[in-house]
């Protein structure tokens, strides 16, 4: 088989530069130009994490990173050097010249993440639909239309390569093909997972804060390579390198003319445990019994309370752990106006088992000024605005809990999720205004008055008597306990009685 379509040099990543214009670019121009980059934008989003954990692996092995040295100075000097000096091309070339065999997305013995032995181990092939999570194919959420398999197209290799950086790392949901006659659940590294990954300015700025290893990494360095460097793809290889390229479920792509018609996507015979994930930079965690599991997000999270949370170190129903990557200590850029300038992408694969749920990237930003440098005082005025702007939603959503429970025949509120939901956004604006600067009690207030606004607004249409009756008391339940929240916190009053 003709080796087709190199990585490291044809255009496939979506850019956009900081003149505003767009591209395509392959590994090659997305790390020698990432000084101009400002940003990855691709469709479906989350696909940003695994090209973002790729490009880096790339960037620590030819940027000269101190590998193997455990000191979170050592590092920080190579990362602020390196900020200053830019991007070492003929470093970066030379590597890519060298293993330019193991970029190609079609190649009989080394395609690029994949692995060629599916091929005399898999004997059934799917069609194109199996390489994309919105396509309505199988057991993936978007299931009221189908695309068959006789009208699947030969997806050009651009497009198709964006899609392996997904099956890679998500493996979309639905039952695999059997390997060599057996079925296996193992699933690709980063499914169901949530990534909190600095991104500065330019993209050299958020692969230099990517680069950021994590407490034992340096025991690995004589061994720890890309996946790609690895002659046989198996399993996970420990270290930095090997945790940011891990391939754990088999995938393999076949060409017809321009682009791949077929694909093979089936289980990894070598999946880390669940210890390996302990380690990402990325990854925050939680304590659950004594035992350390990665946090994931649900659908219905708010990612700005949940930064907030893990990097305000705020205990609720269990102890977090914030990633390494956002801790100023530990960051290549941590010394830097750079890192407290970040903002950071929040990246979640929703999922089960066997069928995917969903995707989001979020961008949180500013807080990295507040949490990560030396501000106890603006830290604390975002902290107390967080808790009681959760106290509030969450006295609200009782209510609306209460009112469909016992209210007569309907519900006070008939949509409580869309009215909660008006209010996390309502508080979302007040926390980036805390943020910058202004007093949290103030914006608490604020909050408070919409509460009150918001369940008026529900509720004006209401028009028979009874319903009337239960509109008005559950008014006095929500002034009531927004008057409570008020006195726990220190909070005066006045606003929230001229509302009653």
């Amino acid at each position: 088989m003709t080796p087709q379509f190199n990585l490291a040099d044809e255009a496939w990543i979506p850019v956009i530069y900081s003149d505003g214009t767009s591209s395509t670019v392959g590994w090659r121009d997305l790390i020698a130009e990432s000084e101009r980059i400002v940003d990855i934008q691709t469709d479906p989003a989350h696909l940003y994490a695994p090209i973002l954990r790729l490009a880096t692996a790339i960037f620590l092995r030819t940027q000269g990173a101190p590998f193997g040295d455990p000191a979170p100075v050592v590092w920080q000097a190579w990362g602020v050097d390196r900020l200053e000096s830019g991007v070492d091309v003929s470093a970066l070339d030379n590597y890519l010249a060298e293993w330019r065999d193991r970029f190609w997305l079609v190649h009989d013995v080394h395609p690029f993440l994949q692995d060629p032995m599916i091929s005399d181990e898999c004997s059934d092939r799917a069609s194109t639909n199996k390489l994309f999570f919105d396509v309505a194919s199988g057991n993936n959420h978007i299931w009221w239309t189908k695309t068959l398999d006789s009208d699947a197209p030969v997806v050009p290799f651009p497009a198709a390569a964006l899609a392996l950086v997904g099956q890679w790392a998500y493996a979309a949901g639905g039952r695999c093909t059997t390997r060599d006659g057996v079925a296996n659940s193992k699933q690709a590294p980063l499914r169901q997972f949530t990534q909190f990954m600095p991104r500065g300015a330019t993209l050299f700025e958020t692969l230099l804060m990517a680069s950021t290893p994590a407490a034992l990494d340096y025991e690995f360095a004589t061994r720890d390579v890309p996946a790609w460097e690895v002659d046989t793809l198996k399993g996970a290889v420990p270290g930095q390198l090997g945790r940011l390229t891990i391939s754990t479920r088999g995938i393999l792509l076949f060409p017809e003319g321009g682009g791949i018609s077929a694909v093979v996507n089936t289980w990894g015979k070598d999946a880390p445990s669940d210890t390996f994930w302990e380690a990402d930079v990325f990854m925050a965690k939680r304590i659950v019994k004594e035992e350390i599991i990665p946090k994931r997000l649900s659908p219905a999270s708010t990612t700005w309370r949940e930064v907030e949370a893990i990097l305000a170190h705020r205990e609720e129903s269990d102890a977090r752990l914030a990633p390494t990557a956002l801790d100023a200590a530990r960051n290549p850029l941590g010394s830097t106006e750079a890192f407290f300038d970040a903002s950071i992408s929040v990246v979640t694969h929703f999922a089960d088992k066997s069928k995917d749920l969903g995707w989001s990237r979020s961008e949180v930003l500013e807080v990295l000024a507040v949490f990560g440098g030396d501000n106890p005082a603006a830290a604390y005025a975002v902290t107390q605005f967080c808790e009681v702007a959760g106290e509030l939603v969450y006295q609200v959503s009782i209510l609306i809990a209460q009112s469909a429970k016992d209210g007569p025949k309907r519900p006070v509120i008939t949509d409580g999720t869309l009215f909660a939901l008006d209010l996390w956004h309502e508080a979302e604006s007040l926390f980036y205004e805390v943020l910058r600067g202004s007093p949290w009690e103030e914006a608490v207030r604020r909050l408070s008055a919409r509460c009150v606004e918001r369940y008026d607004e529900a509720t004006v249409c209401t028009t028979t008597p009874v319903h009337i009756a239960e509109v008005v008391k559950y008014r006095r339940f929500l002034l009531a306990r927004m008057r409570r929240i008020s006195h726990q916190y220190g909070l005066e009053t006045e606003d929230t009685e001229v509302q009653s």
